[in-house]
């Protein structure tokens, strides 16, 4: 499709010569959406996002930037250029640190001139990020004295500053890979986190990582579906209707009521 922002096909990843992790895995992310991509404990999806931000090199397969063909980055840095970054399950932020000083660290050398730090100037950009991104809050707050779901959006708003920061291509669309964002959350904080991640679809593109079937279903546009490393099924939620047991069959490979007995059986066995 002419909106495909990010494709990769047949990634393959061994461990140790005897783990297949990935086995000709294909996903693609398109512009301003939120694709899932779900699977069980071990299914790949920690492998294939870890590969997309060059913590891990693939053994085979192919990536595609805007319907060309780059190579797979070779560490977060050079995924930041090609327009990719990731904020991860584990709380993230650095407590002590004020708000605009974590939205930049890790690029203050952009904002030195004379050997001076330009302060004042990393203030209003960062404002100027997070009005865009309608993340309300002081940037001069401490991250600690925040509720959790705006340091989850902060995190986020500074994975989109690092792309703009790092890449090439200043007006390349952030691709953010989300891995369990929810976790950490209250579900009244999921609910607000989800609603400024909507709102982030006009700024950006999201590869959502998640076990929560109820979220995918109602938050995704399109979901990928691993299982034991490969791509299972991959589904249109905007045009396919499905249910959250046609979902749950396509993670685990038979319905619900058939999982949880043989769960039940195995622990009376146990």
């Amino acid at each position: 499709m002419s909106n495909e922002l990010l494709v990769v096909k047949d990634v393959h990843k061994t461990f140790d010569g005897a783990v297949h992790a990935l086995k000709g895995v294909s996903i693609e992310a398109r512009e301003n959406e939120i694709v899932g991509v779900v699977g069980e404990n071990g299914a790949g999806k920690s492998t294939l996002m870890k590969i997309l931000v060059g913590v891990y090199a693939p053994d085979e397969g192919e990536m595609y930037h805007r319907g060309r063909r780059v190579p797979f980055p070779r560490n977060p840095k050079e995924a930041a250029k090609q327009g990719i970054s990731i904020v991860y399950q584990e709380n993230g932020v650095i407590p002590w640190l004020k708000v605009y000083q974590f939205l930049f660290l890790g690029h203050e050398d952009k904002y030195v001139k004379l050997f001076t730090m330009q302060m004042e100037r990393m203030k209003k950009q960062a404002c100027e990020i997070l009005e865009e991104l309608h993340v309300a809050c002081n940037v001069e707050a401490f991250m600690h004295e925040l509720p959790l779901s705006t340091q989850k959006m902060i995190e986020i708003a500074r994975a989109i500053l690092g792309v703009r920061l790092e890449s090439e291509d200043g007006d390349t669309t952030p691709i953010i890979i989300l891995d369990e964002p929810t976790s950490p959350l209250t579900d009244d904080e999921c609910k607000e986190l989800f609603r400024d991640l909507l709102n982030m679809k006009k700024n950006a593109s999201f590869i959502f990582i998640s076990h929560i079937i109820p979220e995918v279903m109602e938050f995704t546009d399109r979901v990928h579906v691993l299982r034991d490393g490969n791509l299972i099924a991959q589904y249109d939620l905007s045009r396919e209707k499905m249910t959250e047991e046609d979902l749950f069959k396509a993670i685990v490979g038979r319905k619900s009521s058939e999982y949880i007995s043989r769960s039940q059986e195995r622990e009376t066995t146990g």
